[in-house]
């Protein structure tokens, strides 16, 4: 049964409103979007098409994760005043995790961005993981993303919920990903798997100062080394990904670590690597669209659910081997849809 509509949209004012810069209607049609609700994603398609530029400047997305406690929400906070006091539009999107449980979220990153917050080319908005929790960001944060460019901002910084290797699903989103870790040797390089390694961009070692300095160079070469086994990829220039050094805290290798993006950045545009890239995402998303969907009509089907269900009684219960009852799923798919 389809979720009750319980807000109201107009999306022409909506557009209308988001061109005028107006952050309360912007809001709004993040929230529009987010939404599970069958008529809200419509709707929310339809605002996507008012707001479609034909030779719109795409923006620049940059997607990045790290473990807990390492300084995201410092990192992003000097960045972003580096980038807004260059005059550039800004969108933070801080994906807070659900509990798994009680469905519920923190959602506080913006408290932790204190100072950009106050900024007028900023915007900030805590999203959480939901029950379709993948890879670190929540199942909707691809088509925020894609609100964010469509509504003039130059920069669109994705932050995830930084619990370790599986967070590289953030680079499906983004042009540019990045790894933020603490001065650690090998004992931190030993906890980052080779998978999310094979795709960053850049590695950011913060806390790179006082006592922590030499741990913080030694990591860098650790790093750099790991690096080599897995590269060149064709859509890396020479000498990426970049392993940098930064202290977020005093502000220090921030802006080497900007124009490194903005290197980057320029390179793959004019290689026809960013257009590329961008192409591979889409069709990954839409690859990724179409098992969730049908998933949706399976559990949708009684018959279906009720099948299931007993199956996974069975499974429980030891009856039955995991995958002999997905097959048996299978089997009755083709026999009763078909």
């Amino acid at each position: 049964m389809r979720e009750r509509i319980t807000m109201e949209f107009d999306i022409d004012q909506i557009a209308q409103q988001i061109k005028g810069n107006d952050r309360r209607a912007f809001a709004r049609a993040i929230t529009l979007v987010e939404s599970s609700n069958l008529d809200h994603q419509q709707l929310s398609l339809q605002l996507f098409q008012k707001l479609k530029r034909v030779n719109h400047t795409q923006a620049i997305r940059l997607g990045i994760t790290g473990t807990p406690g390492v300084g995201k929400s410092t990192f992003i906070d000097k960045l972003g005043l580096e980038l807004v006091n260059r005059g550039l539009k800004l969108a933070v999107l801080a994906v807070d995790p659900s509990s798994q449980i009680t469905g519920g979220s923190i959602l506080g990153d913006k408290t932790r961005m204190a100072e950009l917050s106050k900024h007028k080319s900023a915007f900030i908005r805590p999203l959480s993981t939901g029950p379709f929790n993948s890879g670190g960001v929540s199942r909707r944060t691809p088509e925020v993303v894609h609100l964010c460019e469509l509504a003039g901002f130059d920069v669109v910084i994705i932050e995830t919920t930084g619990v370790g290797q599986t967070d590289y699903q953030v680079s499906l989103m983004s042009d540019i990903f990045a790894l933020l870790i603490s001065p650690g040797g090998g004992d931190e390089l030993q906890g980052i798997k080779r998978g999310i390694l094979e795709k960053v961009d850049m590695v950011l070692i913060n806390k790179a100062d006082g006592d922590l300095l030499p741990l913080a160079r030694q990591t860098k070469s650790e790093y750099q080394s790991a690096l080599h086994l897995f590269r060149q990829r064709n859509h890396d220039p020479e000498g990426y990904p970049k392993v940098n050094l930064l202290s977020a805290i005093l502000g220090s290798g921030i802006e080497n670590s900007w124009q490194d993006i903005i290197n980057l950045c320029n390179w793959r545009k004019d290689n026809g690597a960013w257009d590329s890239i961008r192409r591979n995402q889409d069709v990954e998303r839409f690859q990724f669209e179409i098992r969730q969907e049908v998933l949706g009509l399976l559990t949708a089907n009684h018959s279906v659910e009720n099948f299931v269900s007993e199956l996974k009684r069975e499974v429980i219960q030891g009856e039955k081997l995991p995958l002999q009852a997905a097959m048996m799923v299978s089997e009755y798919l083709k026999k009763n849809l078909t």
